[in-house]
Formats: structure tokens, C-alpha cells, sequence
């Protein structure tokens, strides 16, 4: 991760490099013919997803819905 240094420091301050944990959550609209392939094409749209400046990502499928909006699965 590269810190960029602001335009202008002003004389006498220091830098400070604040880091937030994020709670978020993504959704992988996938077509299969069953749950274990959902969860594979959701592994792998995960996986290639864009999380732009966030580093260090960890996350696990929590819900599995039909098209209709059901549960099929939860964790």
C-alpha cells in the first residue's frame, strides 16, 4: 500500500496514517444448477472483484438466495 504525501505540510506537524476496519458486504448474482457450483462461481466473482483502496480483505459467504429472494442457504 502506497501512502502518498499530502500537497503541503505544514511546518512542525507530523504524519499520522489512520486505518479502518471496514464492515461491508459483497453480492455475487452467479447461475449454476446447484449450491456447490454457486458457491464456487461466487468464490470466484469474490475473488476478482474490485475493492478499490482496501487492503487485506477476508470474507466468507454468509447467504445463499434463490432468484425469487429465498434462503437457500445461511451459515
Amino acid at each position: 500500500m502506497e501512502m502518498d504525501k499530502p500537497a503541503r505540510e505544514k511546518p512542525g506537524t507530523k504524519r499520522f496514517y489512520v486505518t479502518y476496519k471496514i464492515n461491508a458486504r459483497f453480492v455475487a448474482a452467479v447461475t449454476a444448477n446447484d449450491l456447490e457450483e454457486a458457491k464456487k462461481a461466487a468464490e470466484a466473482a469474490y475473488m476478482d472483484a474490485d475493492f478499490g483502496e482496501a487492503a487485506d480483505i477476508d470474507g466468507e459467504p454468509i447467504i445463499i438466495e434463490d432468484e425469487r429472494g429465498n434462503f437457500v442457504w445461511e451459515k
